[in-house]
């Protein structure tokens, strides 16, 4: 795959999930076991949600 691709796919938070998802259904994963991928999960999830609250903020302003 190309470089510029393998960039972009660790932007979409379902290269994130789906491994989260396999360990706990197929694998029987715990916790300690995915923490990587929970916490790539939640630091995304905190900084979307930052952004966005406040792109709102200022839309309810104008």
């Amino acid at each position: 795959m190309p470089t510029v691709l393998q960039v972009i796919s660790h932007v979409v938070p379902a290269s994130y999930f789906l491994p989260i998802v396999r360990g706990i259904m197929l694998k029987g994963n715990t916790l300690p076991q995915l923490l990587t991928p929970v916490l790539f999960l939640a630091g995304m999830s905190t900084l979307l949600l930052t952004i966005s609250w406040r792109k709102f903020k200022l839309n309810l302003e104008q």
